[in-house]
């Protein structure tokens, strides 16, 4: 690609965001006359990013009126994560040129990816200046800043989520319009395999799982040239949203395919650890998940890069969970000691709650009564706030958390009590929106069954067998019924 400039030519840069398989094609001016742009340029393809600043900090000393050199120096930055400096270099870059295509897409690029930053707010406006600057660069260049399509169409994806049906017109309206830019990029370029997952990306969150599956299967197909042209990591991303997607479709054995090939291509992925986690403890393949835990906590004890990583606790706890489905106790004790001073705060798959239930449930399991029970008072206190929510999906998740605190204590009516206030919060039951339903009717057959009152502990746990498969949950269906059949369901309490 060439920029506007009869003076300049452009390589290639790279800049990759992994959940979504993001790339930008950067270009930089190599044809300065001035040595610090060209020894710049050659850091810059080496990686050596800080030393790539400041040969383009003394260019830009003594040619303060070149663009090129502004833009460069925020591909760098960009590179380092830097993103507000990079920001600051590409509005410098567009004050020069105003007619610059490709520092408009590069800034677009830096809007978006800032939102990742922990603590980011109103991201929302974030992405629609986002979309400005691609649609700018587009403006400026339509032929040639087919980047600028592709990217302009992930960023649109960001309003999308399937757990917000029904859609208003407005959200429809920017899901044809994202499914239209990767079409457009596609046009362009007929090679853009990542399109077809940007096009699956679209698909999924619209909730058309099986749509998504068939343009995942399209970009997979040319993995060869995706890592060719984009790198490992590049088709990693495109598993992970493959994985993602299979979840959705209920196919957990897929899923833990992908997540094994984002594993092997891309060491450095948080996916395995978080969706692919979720899937592994379903499927109950513990060495796999040791394995994810263990690589990104490796990462974060030894790479400057996760200092700030926002999955933190949730790793630590994640790899406590399973070495107490393990039974290595002391290991788990170690790692949700860990969680909690890690400062994590709650999100995505992180609950400081959860993290003291089942460190009172580890105490219970290696005899130690009264610190079991010190972590359970907390987990307590602490879901009995959320029960108070007015957020229906809060309030359940506060009565069956501390409902199965109750159960651990042996206090069982307390128990009854809270999960049939799960039951009434999710009534009328709707098998597509509502998580807590059939997990109130298992967890209610649970009670029973400690109780000793088998009838009626039977007849709750058909019924959330039947309801879990109404809902398309068959793993949850297949191992309540194995449990039934069996008459041990002891399992079924982790």
């Amino acid at each position: 690609m060439e920029n506007k400039s009869k003076k300049t030519k452009s390589i290639i840069g790279i800049a990759l965001i992994i959940l979504i398989g993001m790339v930008v094609w950067s270009m930089i001016d190599t044809r300065s006359k001035w040595k610090h742009q060209e020894l710049g340029i050659a850091e810059y393809g080496q990686g050596n990013y800080k030393n790539a600043i400041k040969h383009f900090t003394s260019g830009i000393a003594s040619n303060p009126g070149n663009a090129s050199l502004y833009n460069n120096r925020g591909l760098a930055y960009f590179k380092l994560k830097e993103y507000k400096k990079a920001l600051s270099d590409y509005d410098k870059a567009l004050e020069l040129n105003t007619d610059f295509a490709v520092a408009y897409c590069n800034r677009g690029l830096a809007h978006f990816k800032s939102t990742s930053v922990p603590g980011t707010t109103e991201k929302d406006q974030i992405y629609n200046k986002a979309i400005i600057d691609f649609t700018k660069a587009i403006a400026l260049d339509p032929k040639q800043i087919v980047d600028a399509y592709y990217n302009r169409g992930l960023t649109y994806n960001q309003s999308i989520h399937y757990y917000r049906k029904p859609f208003t017109d407005e959200v429809e309206g920017t899901y044809q319009k994202a499914l239209s830019d990767f079409d457009r990029t596609l046009a362009l370029d007929p090679g853009y395999a990542l399109a077809f997952a940007g096009k699956g990306n679209a698909y999924y969150r619209h909730g058309d799982w099986n749509t998504a599956e068939e343009e995942y299967n399209k970009a997979i197909e040319l993995k060869d040239k995706i890592v060719e042209k984009w790198g490992k990591n590049s088709l990693a991303g495109v598993f992970s949203s493959r994985a993602r997607n299979y979840i959705a479709l209920n196919e957990l054995e897929k899923s833990g395919s992908d997540y094994e090939k984002v594993l092997e291509l891309d060491p450095r992925s948080t996916a395995p650890s978080g969706h692919g986690a979720s899937v592994w403890f379903q499927l109950k393949n513990y060495d796999k998940l040791i394995e994810a835990y263990n690589k990104i906590i490796d990462l974060i004890e030894n790479d400057s890069e996760f200092k700030n990583f926002s999955g933190i606790g949730r790793s630590y706890a994640g790899r406590a969970k399973t070495y107490y489905l393990l039974g290595q106790y002391d290991k788990a004790i170690a790692d949700y000691h860990k969680a909690l001073s890690s400062g994590s705060a709650e999100g995505h798959g992180y609950s400081i709650t959860e993290v003291h239930r089942y460190l009172g449930k580890t105490y219970l399991s290696t005899g130690k009564r009264q610190a079991a029970e010190n972590e359970l008072e907390k987990a307590i206190k602490l879901y009995g706030d959320k029960t108070d929510s007015k957020i229906k999906r809060v309030a359940s998740g506060g009565y069956t958390g501390r409902g199965a605190c109750w159960i651990d204590l042996e206090e069982y009516e307390n128990a009854i009590s809270d999960f049939e206030n799960t039951l009434a919060l999710n009534t009328p039951f709707d098998a597509q929106k509502d998580r807590g339903y059939a997990e109130a009717h298992k967890n209610l057959g649970l009670v029973y069954w400690k109780m000793g009152q088998m009838e009626k502990a039977n007849e709750y746990l058909n019924k959330a067998a039947g309801l879990f498969e109404d809902s398309g949950k068959k793993y949850q269906a297949k191992e309540l019924k194995e449990a039934l059949k069996t008459g041990d369901v002891k399992d079924l309490f982790s």
